[in-house]
């Protein structure tokens, strides 16, 4: 209390210090035995402020108001924004203004009302708050010209709808660095504005001349970009540019080429085991780095079966879903995929062979999908048509065999659904038990005593 109202004396006038101390001192003797120490502010801070109470204000405070006075009376439409560094001296800043009446002279109205509001950020901590509600209605005040000034802590600087203003004023309160410098001059937008600083402490004119230094510098290394930087830039364009359109053209060569060397090459796609063919080597196309095969006669050739344990979600679009046995020995084949809303095969290339059917290369095994591309048939992109035309889209509702295996990937796509679900639940859930021990340490750190009890997250949240 002491400290504060030491505080209070250097940026406003002794008796709104005065009456803070008389209401510390109220609440002293009225919750706490506590007479030694209430003896001691009455005698070393109550008493001196009272008779201070009624003499002359602090420098600062006759600037702020000459300064408020001399802008309404060249621009009576302006709007002010008055920076401070803490909560408290925003609010009594605000209401000291409104008190004494320096602005009525410059309203169209013979009423006396508000001229002056506060703007504080709205995560409830310190004694004095202010809720998201109260926020929106003094910035729409201010903004619609009802209020001339607000009085700010550092949430104006950037996020917040606040109209173009014609003088930013710094209380006592310097810029920590250029890009805050920059940010808060940036709030005086309209035509003729001005920023300037009102200081009590050296500090801050200090701090405020370094800002100033550093975005003295870093203008001049933008202009030095600008004016020696740009030919560098346009080379490296031209370099990348140039670098792209040879990668491009290398792949379009590459693909030329195995186009001309195996495009005309035709395979059957078997059972590595049993030798029962799914498909034709054309029906197999590449969907980003995934090989599938796209004809509805695939599925009569395999069979469909859950899989005992959940396979990992890709996003959206992607799902691994069921696992694919051979219809004839039910020997492992492959996975079933969910993709663009279309179920589709997915042949382990491992477990298959490829037969040849207009050459002599016989029957042919491979590791990766990759060398089946450089070395026997060649595998063409899937287009939007392979997905949504008819035969594919409605490839299993043709047989009751096929609508059985149909069931199976809707419950397996459901399954895994609500598995997603479930984890993005318990993800939001730990991030916000997380936010609340943060929110917890952060209030234990700034002695801030939690009023509602502890925060609980509840399914209904989600």
């Amino acid at each position: 209390v002491y400290i504060e109202a030491r505080g209070i004396v250097d940026v406003m006038p002794a008796m709104v210090a005065f009456n803070f101390m008389e209401e510390s001192i109220r609440q002293l003797n009225s919750e706490h035995t506590l007479d030694q120490f209430s003896d001691f502010l009455t005698d070393k801070v109550y008493d001196p402020l009272k008779q201070r109470s009624e003499g002359v204000e602090p420098e600062i405070v006759k600037k702020l108001k000459t300064t408020l006075v001399n802008q309404f009376k060249e621009q009576p439409d302006s709007r002010v924004i008055i920076f401070v560094t803490q909560r408290n001296t925003a609010q009594r800043v605000s209401e000291f203004l409104n008190e004494s009446g320096i602005l009525e002279q410059f309203l169209n109205t013979t009423t006396r009302q508000k001229t002056v509001g506060y703007v504080l950020g709205t995560n409830n901590t310190g004694s004095v708050q202010q809720s998201p509600q109260e926020q929106q209605r003094v910035l729409e005040q201010f903004n619609s010209g009802k209020l001339k000034v607000i009085v700010a802590t550092s949430v104006v600087e950037e996020g917040l709808d606040v109209t173009s203003c014609n003088l930013i004023i710094k209380y006592n309160c310097s810029s920590a660095s250029a890009i805050q410098l920059v940010q808060r001059r940036g709030r005086a937008r309209a035509k003729n504005s001005r920023s300037v600083l009102l200081a009590v402490h050296s500090r801050v004119q200090n701090d405020e001349s370094n800002a100033m230094l550093s975005e003295k510098f870093m203008r001049q290394c933008v202009k030095i970009i600008e004016q020696n930087g740009n030919k560098m830039l346009e080379k490296e364009v031209h370099k990348a540019t140039v670098d792209i359109q040879r990668q491009r053209a290398a792949e379009a060569a590459e693909l030329k080429q195995q186009m001309e060397r195996n495009g005309r090459n035709i395979f059957t796609v078997n059972c590595a085991q049993c030798q029962w063919t799914f498909c034709k080597s054309t029906d197999i196309k590449k969907v980003s780095s995934n090989y599938m095969a796209f004809h509805p006669m695939v599925w009569d050739n395999v069979s469909v079966e859950s899989q005992k344990k959940a396979p990992s979600y890709r996003n959206e679009d992607t799902q691994p879903l069921s696992i694919l046995k051979c219809h004839k020995c039910q020997h492992l084949v492959g996975k079933a995929y969910k993709m663009r809303g279309v179920y589709l095969p997915q042949f382990a290339v491992k477990n298959v062979n490829f037969v040849a059917q207009n050459n002599d290369n016989g029957t042919a095994t491979k590791a990766h999908w990759s060398g089946v591309q450089d070395e026997l048939f060649f595998i063409g992109e899937a287009t939007q048509h392979d997905f949504v035309r008819e035969i594919m889209l409605n490839a299993l509702g043709n047989t009751e065999a096929n609508m059985d295996k149909k069931r199976i990937l809707d419950l397996d796509s459901k399954q895994l659904m609500k598995l997603v679900e479930s984890k993005r639940f318990l993800a939001m859930k730990e991030k916000k038990e997380q936010e609340a021990r943060m929110k917890r340490a952060e209030d234990e750190e700034n002695g801030v005593v939690p009023t509602n009890g502890s925060t609980e997250f509840s399914e209904d949240e989600d």
